[in-house]
């Protein structure tokens, strides 16, 4: 009874924290840069009979890469149930990452078999304020969403290991699936899992046959669906110097897990455009000198920090640029914080056990007191969650949350579309076009930028300048009729005006 009541507590307390870090979200509405078109617009979200479209078409309906139905199922409950309020969606958002952390410290336990330290893996876990660009949109319910059912599959295969249980097993399917259908990234843990298998030197090899066999149908699903759409690069150099850029860009992911300061949104990177760039051959040392410590080290590393390690950067692998491209912009690199969701789990171990380390030779060697070690470890938990509250005010709030990524990326040229959009609701058309312009000059290819450049020009009366813009489009793509319309519109109003100035008074 006890023991039942200490478990209890120890799940309490890490949902009521991770609550704390990141409540200041439900103040937020919904963001003009996602929410409005997967949710505020959605017809889809309006009716159960929706369904089996849902499960047919790609997250953006019209777009053939993203395959997220489970996510969008999520929003159109939340809609009947609650309707267009933001507040239920972020408040479902924190218990989804709160769910998160308590399967963390369920895995943490059967990996570490030891818990008082999943219990912290766990808390760190949680409370990290690296996790606030997930938690703190709505559009990252696709992150949460599919950590939910890859985690579970993954307790539930460990524990199949463990005990051969075949419910374990088909739980552990089950919930892959689930996560397949939540976000493409759960598709990572087809790597994880033998991975765990060959560090941990188990032999449970029969045990990858179902998720082998539930991939092979979703790709074969997807294919028939016609969501098979990547973004390759034009050639190998581009491939290596893209997938250069962001193993450089993983420093920073690095420091940002150990010190998170510096957070913001919709994080980049400029890519690296020349084999003879500096950070080229530097990189690839740094890599190569810590795989051969690694090896050199390997003997006096326990299986677990091994397994942590490569586990870390497998769960980066969608993200690396080698499946397909991901970019924010020409010549940039998405480097998003959120990419780090389900990276943070091997992460927080390692820190862990690695403190765990430290602090047994502290103690060893009489250096400092246990008391002092558990205040300084509640202030290190302090400080995540006051820097967390932070991003999470700045989340609640799109243009406070994309003036604070702007003035650290100025350089962005979504955002500056985003901020200019913002302007535009409150009829403040000088400053959108002032953003509107930026974007365009950063990001030229866009057509919607310069369509809203243009827009936001005829809106203040100014129809010959806005036709100038609108004439530089070249290729407007899926905006042909856009920019149709409002050249059409420009002229109309043009002539209108000359008319009404013409007319005697």
């Amino acid at each position: 009874m006890i023991n039942t009541i200490f478990k209890s507590r120890s799940f309490l307390l890490i949902g009521l924290l991770c609550f704390a870090a990141f409540s200041p979200v439900l103040r937020g509405e919904f963001k003009t840069m996602d929410d409005e078109f997967t949710i505020v617009t959605n017809s889809d979200l309006r009716s159960v009979k929706s369904l089996p479209g849902i499960f047919s078409i790609g997250y953006f309906k019209s777009a053939r890469d993203y395959y997220r139905p489970l996510t969008v199922t999520s929003y159109l409950v939340e809609n009947l149930i609650f309707g267009l309020d933001a507040f239920f969606f972020n408040l479902d958002n924190i218990l989804l990452h709160i769910l998160n952390a308590w399967l963390v410290f369920l895995i943490a336990g059967l990996i570490l078999d030891d818990r008082r330290k999943a219990w912290w893996v766990s808390l760190l876990y949680g409370v990290h304020p690296l996790h606030w660009e997930a938690v703190g949109n709505i559009s990252g319910r696709a992150i949460l969403l599919c950590a939910v059912f890859t985690l579970a599959a993954f307790f539930f295969f460990l524990k199949y290991v463990k005990e051969e249980k075949s419910r374990n097993l088909w739980m552990a399917g089950a919930c892959f699936v689930l996560g397949l259908f939540s976000k493409e990234s759960a598709g990572v843990l087809i790597l994880v899992l033998p991975f765990y298998l060959v560090v941990m030197r188990r032999r449970n090899w029969g045990a990858l046959l179902p998720f082998a066999g539930i991939m092979l149908a979703y790709f074969i699903w997807r294919k028939y669906l016609g969501l098979t759409h990547l973004y390759p690069w034009r050639n190998f150099q581009e491939l290596f110097l893209g997938f250069t850029t962001f193993i450089n860009g993983v420093f920073v992911y690095m420091r940002l897990i150990v010190m998170p300061a510096g957070l913001y949104f919709d994080r980049s990177v400029p890519l690296l455009i020349s084999l003879k760039a500096p950070a080229v051959p530097v990189t690839w040392a740094v890599y190569l000198a810590g795989v051969a410590g690694l090896w050199l080290a390997r003997r006096r590393l326990s299986l677990i920090v091994i397994f942590c390690i490569g586990w870390f950067f497998i769960e980066l692998l969608p993200v690396s640029q080698i499946v397909t491209s991901i970019g924010v912009q020409s010549g940039r690199l998405s480097l998003a914080e959120h990419f780090l969701y389900m990276a943070l789990v091997p992460a927080c171990i390692l820190m862990v056990l690695a403190v765990d380390k430290i602090v047994e030779e502290v103690l060893a060697r009489g250096i400092m007191r246990r008391e002092f070690i558990r205040i300084a470890a509640w202030g290190v938990v302090a400080m995540f969650m006051v820097t967390a509250q932070q991003q999470s005010f700045y989340a609640s709030n799109e243009a406070a949350m994309i003036k604070q990524s702007l003035a650290a990326d100025p350089y962005n040229a979504r955002l500056q579309f985003a901020l200019g959009r913002r302007y535009v609701l409150k009829d403040d058309f000088a400053s959108a076009e002032r953003h509107f312009r930026m974007a365009s000059g950063l990001d030229p290819a866009v057509a919607s930028f310069r369509i809203s450049w243009g827009r936001s020009i005829a809106d203040q009366g100014r129809y010959d300048e806005a036709l100038a813009v609108y004439e530089q489009i070249k290729d407007p793509g899926g905006f042909a009729e856009l920019l149709k319309d409002n050249m059409a519109s420009a002229r109309q109003l043009r002539e209108e005006n000359k008319n009404a100035s013409s007319v005697p008074r």
